[in-house]
């Protein structure tokens, strides 16, 4: 019996002294005043693929007390779908949101050699909790897709609202009636430059709509705008006072391997090889499908009325 007793007390004590070990493990591992949850934007740049011209962006949520990192995204898509490109340049596609490990993202963006940057973000242990609880409920099988479109339901714009929502309207309050001066035309072309002939397409079934300013609430489609737009945005803290939004952000990569999204397009020149393509030659042979040269010009027409005197981004 008395074996017994000691054997009970050697092993309580072993439990107690695992404890005590994995709390100063934990207190170690996270800074004094980290909270909880932990919520910030991670914005990727654009890459080589047609379809990551825009770049990229996720929600990141980290669980100090759990040890666990979780970047939230809704870029999935499947490649395999009928008439992809075909509903690519249409703007008519299904994406998803998806949940992974945010290690194995970054990674990934590694081996693109993609721009990587973080930026954390001031939410109240509240808002942080009722973010992750929408997030998970987006991910049910019911909720997980969505009806894609360039402009107000990609990305980017999928992020913006979870985030807005969480944040009682703080992003929106704080990105509409300023602009930088653009539309969704001259964005989508700058960001489709290195594809002319898709750039083009784009170009071409882009209507009236498409040549209005847009504001930053608007603009934030494109993920490199969003996350410079979060920078102006204020919130109210845990303390009552007032605080800016993005408390500080960390550039894990630099990259400008493949192309610089600030900069508009050199309509001459990219237009001139569409063009080598779509209309005839010497011998009245065309080169490729397309429209008569009148069709085409006047179809170029929004676009260059629409040019700015700058090649750069005012941001």
């Amino acid at each position: 019996m008395r074996q017994k007793a000691h054997s009970l007390v050697a092993r309580v004590l072993s439990v107690l002294l695992l404890s005590f070990a994995s709390a100063a493990a934990l207190a170690q591992t996270t800074q004094p005043g980290t909270p909880a949850l932990e919520v910030s934007l991670l914005t990727i740049g654009p890459g080589p693929i047609f379809w990551e011209r825009f770049g990229h962006n996720a929600i990141v949520i980290r669980d100090h007390e759990a040890g666990i990192e979780v970047a939230f995204n809704y870029g999935i898509f499947d490649f395999e779908q009928e008439d992809f490109l075909t509903n690519f340049a249409r703007g008519n596609m299904r994406y998803r949101i998806a949940a992974d490990r945010l290690d194995d993202d970054i990674e990934m963006y590694r081996e693109e050699s993609r721009s990587i940057t973080e930026q954390r973000l001031n939410f109240t242990p509240e808002q942080a909790a009722a973010l992750r609880h929408y997030l998970r409920w987006n991910l049910r099988p019911e909720n997980v897709f969505y009806r894609y479109d360039y402009y107000v339901a990609n990305c980017s714009t999928k992020v913006r609202d979870a985030l807005d929502e969480a944040l009682g309207g703080a992003i929106k309050r704080g990105t509409e009636g300023r602009s930088s001066g653009y539309t969704y035309r001259m964005d989508s072309l700058r960001l489709m430059a290195a594809n002319p002939l898709l750039m083009l397409g784009i170009d071409l079934g882009l209507g009236p709509y498409a040549d209005r300013r847009i504001d930053y609430w608007e603009e934030s489609f494109v993920p490199a705008v969003f996350s410079r737009a979060l920078n102006e945005v204020r919130v109210t803290g845990s303390n009552g006072a007032s605080e800016p939004l993005a408390a500080s952000a960390v550039i894990a990569r630099s990259c400008s391997r493949h192309f610089n999204m600030d900069s508009l397009p050199n309509y001459a020149l990219d237009y001139s090889y569409c063009l080598k393509a779509l209309l005839p030659d010497e011998a009245g042979v065309a080169r490729g499908a397309g429209a008569p040269s009148r069709r085409v010009s006047a179809g170029l027409e929004p676009a260059a009325r629409l040019l700015p005197r700058t090649s750069a981004l005012p941001h």
